[in-house]
């Protein structure tokens, strides 16, 4: 048994490590880095060639900028710190290989050609291994056959000395019961509300003493920060509407350049499931109308998902010889077979979009407007050089806006500002930047216009007025004495819970709740109810309370768990089993950890910093 659990372990590491040498084809191929630097360095006597770390690099970054849905940079790469993460990645492996080296593992031609034939990358459209996909892909990332094979046979290897290490790592039951105790144990208790409602008397508008008195009392909270005086010109292409003309040929001519915009035919939702021959989609269609199967089981048996046969919405046009009759159905519903460009197949179509026309006439006011902005900003650009000419011969921001029609303004600008011109992202960012005497430059906005600004001195923090902020006051004052208020009062219902009285009989609503686990939550709740629940005796009372509510609470039960065998499917054997396999992974990946650096230490390492530097130029 024990040896049997071994080999799965082994066969899942070696699988895992194939999987990331396949996806590393999708990297830079060795045609990439041209030269004579074949490594970045060494382990003991195994080099760490640069196409793995170049492959290994890409991944990273690529892979980090999904995760964070934008394109990442190489310097914000490095400033997050990926290429040293990946440096030690690939010494790690270098380790390994070196020492795989020194024990003599190898794995055999019938494991190197399984792990080929296991590969969906090199497989032909019937689903088996295909060599001119093997080769083509290969060929696209300047690999040999020899060369990727030899690899294949070196992540194996590795694959089995990992597998060596971590196979038969078992987390302490010991370990697990206290794991278990903490996760699985459960509370029960009783909570009681207050809300602003269950004051009495309610908390009434301050009267001019109190606002006053909170006003003085909170200055920080009504003072505006330092503030820089700034003077600013800015010319907006919609100043200069009354100065274009727009030709009817001209709103013609956009119509039919937008003209897939205006005019859309009907669309449908339809998914594909492709078959490997036309009498096995016909066999799959009859059982589909005889109700053996639905086209959901045909695809899990594939072992696909939805997502992966789902066209999206497409077009007559788009669907070949299975056109016709995916858009004679009135309501969703399956055809075929039909022949494809991938083979014979069934279509079902999810959904009816619609078409729609938007004519010449309906679409002309959104034309014009369109046309009108591009030509004002047009007229924007055109007035820009001479503009900078004046600039540059000494005209003043007001000079300018008397000259060439730029509207002046002034703006106390501080972060938070709420001034229209602090809108522009452009304004903002030179408005921070600006300092004394700084020249005055155009600034090109985000809408088409131009900016320009001067700094005419700094205003220090200053308290605001009290008329101009009298609402604040009074809404901050408000929230302050309502929560005292609650505060007073959870605290005096405390100390009679404390003393012997009962919910009831003080004439309020408790809440029984629980059992309760760790994880739990309760709506409408302090936000560390549970958290302080867990660290209560049985029978404590505390008032515990946050910006958003206030409560008193008071643990009635505390249940541990049960710590014998739990039933076979329980939720409590899988509790146990999901604790115990995730402590036997952080074990296993301790262990691993030690022995990665050990062989390092042993072997030696040595990194060519040149190399490296090399590497990196090329990805800027």
């Amino acid at each position: 048994m024990a040896s049997t659990t071994r080999k799965k372990k082994s066969q899942v590491v070696y699988y895992a490590l194939l999987a990331l040498l396949v996806v590393g084809l999708g990297g830079f191929g060795a045609s990439n880095f041209s030269g004579t630097i074949r490594s970045i360095g060494t382990v003991g006597n195994r080099d760490i060639p640069v196409t793995t770390y170049v492959n290994a690099l890409r991944r990273q970054i690529d892979d980090f900028g999904q995760q964070v849905g934008t394109a990442l940079s190489f310097q914000q790469a490095q400033a997050i710190g990926i290429d040293r993460s990946v440096r030690a990645q690939v010494v790690t492996q270098a380790a390994l290989d070196n020492e795989v080296s020194r024990l003599g593992l190898s794995a055999g031609d019938d494991r190197v050609r399984a792990a080929l034939l296991a590969v969906p990358a090199f497989e032909g459209l019937d689903g088996s291994f295909s060599r001119e996909a093997y080769a083509f892909a290969l060929k696209q990332n300047g690999m040999t056959e020899a060369q990727f094979e030899t690899q294949v046979r070196e992540e194996s290897a590795r694959g089995l000395l990992q597998a060596a290490i971590v196979s038969g790592v078992a987390a302490p039951p010991v370990f697990t019961d206290l794991i278990y105790a903490f996760a699985a144990e459960e509370r029960s208790f009783d909570l009681i509300r207050l809300t602003a409602e269950a004051l009495t008397p309610p908390v009434a508008t301050p009267d001019d003493a109190a606002i006053q008195a909170y006003y003085l009392a909170h200055p920080d909270a009504f003072t505006r920060p330092e503030a820089k005086v700034i003077t600013y010109a800015r010319l907006q292409p919609e100043t200069l509407l009354d100065r274009v003309t727009i030709a009817e040929d001209d709103l013609k001519a956009q119509y039919q350049a937008r003209i897939d915009e205006f005019v859309q035919p009907e669309r449908r939702l339809v998914e594909r499931l492709v078959f490997a021959t036309e009498a096995d989609a016909a066999v799959a269609r009859t059982r589909i109308d005889a109700g053996e199967v639905t086209l959901e089981s045909l695809v899990a048996d594939r072992g696909l998902t939805l997502g992966d046969i789902d066209l999206g919405d497409v077009g007559h046009a788009d669907l070949g010889a299975a056109a016709d009759a995916v858009f004679g159905l009135s309501e969703p519903g399956i055809v075929g077979p039909f022949a494809s460009d991938l083979g014979p197949a069934l279509f079902r179509m999810n959904g009816i979009l619609a078409g729609q026309e938007v004519s010449f006439e309906q679409a002309r006011a959104e034309l014009t407007e369109e046309l009108s902005l591009e030509a004002a900003r047009k007229l924007v650009r055109e007035q820009t050089p001479d503009i900078d000419d004046r600039l540059a011969e000494g005209a003043t921001l007001e000079e300018l806006a008397a000259e060439s029609g730029l509207a002046l303004g002034s703006v106390d600008y501080f972060a938070g500002t709420d001034d229209p011109v602090a809108g522009y992202a452009e304004f903002r960012a030179a408005a921070d930047a600006v300092i004394a005497d700084d020249f005055p430059e155009i600034i090109d906005l985000a809408d088409g216009g131009i900016l320009l600004l001067r700094l005419d001195g700094v205003t220090p923090p200053t308290l605001k007025p009290l008329a101009g902020v009298r609402d604040q006051v009074i809404a901050e004052w408000t929230v302050a004495e309502t929560a005292a208020r609650l505060q007073a009062r959870a605290d005096a219902i405390s100390t009679s819970l404390r003393n012997g009285a009962t919910a009831t009989g003080l004439g309020l609503a408790a809440e029984s709740l629980g059992p309760m686990a760790r994880d739990g939550s309760v709506d409408g709740a302090p936000a560390s109810l549970m958290t302080d629940v867990f660290t209560m005796a049985e029978g404590e009372t505390r008032v515990l309370s946050d910006q958003d509510a206030v409560a008193v609470v008071t643990l009635t039960k505390v249940l541990a768990p049960d710590l014998l065998p739990p039933a076979t499917g329980s939720e409590a054997e899988t509790l146990r089993r999901q604790i115990d396999a995730g402590i036997s992974r952080s074990l296993s990946a301790d262990m691993f950890d030690l022995f990665a650096t050990a062989l390092e230490a042993e072997a030696g390492i040595q990194l060519d910093e040149a190399a490296i530097g090399a590497v990196h130029a090329q990805f800027q």
